[in-house]
């Protein structure tokens, strides 16, 4: 009885790897296919738009956090600037 039990959890285990292996070959199959019939190659479906389909609002979100610390950086760094020359003048 134990023993048809583990076998069958050990079954069950397979299936669901299988399932997950399954699902990650095809959703890229599939994204190849839809390139195809499209008519854009391969290279052209972009990193922008895969990024855009695992990540979704996130990577927009970093990218404008990521914008606003850039401004505020260079305006930081053209006051300290401004004020060194201040300082050697």
């Amino acid at each position: 009885m134990a023993k048809e039990s583990s076998n069958t959890a050990s079954s069950a285990n397979k299936a669901d790897e299988n399932l997950i292996s399954n699902a990650d070959g095809n959703g890229l199959a599939f994204m190849g296919v839809q390139a195809r019939e499209s008519g854009v190659s391969g290279d052209a479906v972009g990193v922008d738009k895969i990024r855009d389909l695992l990540f979704g609002n996130q990577m927009q979100d970093y990218d404008r956090r990521f914008s606003k610390l850039e401004e505020r950086f260079l305006q930081r760094f053209k006051d300290v600037e401004s004020e060194a020359k201040r300082n050697l003048e």
